[in-house]
C-alpha cells in the first residue's frame, strides 16, 4: 500500500507541477494580476498589507488575538495540549479557550493571504513565507494530535487552503521536488482523516 501512496503522491506532483491545469482558473496569465490590481486597488492593498502583517506573526486580523501559535488557547491566552484530538475537551464546560477562535487560525487564512500577495506582487518573500508555515504547521501538529485535529471540518477547510496556497505559489520556486512531496502527503494524511471520520 505504501508503495501505491507514494506512486498516487508522484502523480499528483506531477499534475500541481505541470502547466496543464486550471485550478480553478489560469494563475499563470500576468494579464490577470494587472486587470486585479488596476479594478481592485483597495483589496490589493489590503492583501499586502494582511499578508505584511503576518510575515511579522499578527494574525489579529484573522481573529482577535491571533498569532503565528498554532495551539494558542484564544482569547484567554493559555495554550492547547498537543494530545489526542478526543481529549482536549472543547467541549468542557470551562474549556481552555473558544476553540472556534483556535480553528480560526488552523483554517490557514493566513498562509492563503500570503500566497495572495505572492501571486499578486510576484515577490517570492511571500511565497517563501507559505512554505514556512506549512511545514511549522506540520512539525507543530502530528496527525491526531492537538486542536487542529479535533474535527474534520477543519481539517478540510485547511486542505482547501493549502491547495489554493500551493496553486497561487507554484511559480515562485519554493516549492522543490522533496518540499513537494511532503506538502502532498500532508495533503493526502489530511483527506485520510477526514475520510476516516
Amino acid at each position: 500500500e505504501a508503495r501505491g501512496a507514494s506512486a498516487d503522491i508522484a502523480g499528483l506532483c506531477d499534475a500541481l507541477g505541470g502547466g496543464g491545469g486550471r485550478f480553478p482558473f489560469p494563475a499563470r496569465d500576468a494579464s490577470l494580476r494587472d486587470r486585479f490590481r488596476r479594478r481592485h486597488p483597495a483589496a490589493f492593498e489590503r492583501i499586502v498589507r494582511e499578508a505584511d502583517a503576518a510575515l511579522a506573526g499578527d494574525l489579529g486580523w484573522v481573529v482577535a488575538g491571533g498569532t503565528a501559535d498554532w495551539h494558542a488557547a484564544l482569547p484567554h491566552g493559555g495554550r492547547w495540549p498537543l494530545a489526542p484530538a478526543e481529549q482536549l475537551g472543547i467541549g468542557d464546560a470551562r474549556p481552555i479557550g473558544d476553540v472556534r477562535l483556535s480553528w480560526e487560525v488552523g483554517r490557514s487564512t493566513h498562509v492563503v493571504r500570503l500566497a495572495q500577495a505572492a501571486w499578486l506582487t510576484g515577490d517570492a518573500t511571500y511565497a517563501r513565507a507559505v512554505a514556512a508555515q506549512l511545514d511549522d504547521f506540520v512539525r507543530a501538529n502530528p496527525p491526531g494530535l492537538g486542536i487542529a485535529w479535533a474535527h474534520a471540518q477543519e481539517v478540510a477547510i485547511r486542505a482547501v487552503a493549502w491547495l489554493w496556497a500551493f496553486f497561487l505559489t507554484r511559480d515562485l520556486g519554493v516549492f522543490g521536488a522533496a518540499a513537494l512531496r511532503r506538502w502532498v502527503w500532508v495533503i493526502f494524511s489530511r483527506a485520510w482523516s477526514v475520510q476516516a471520520c
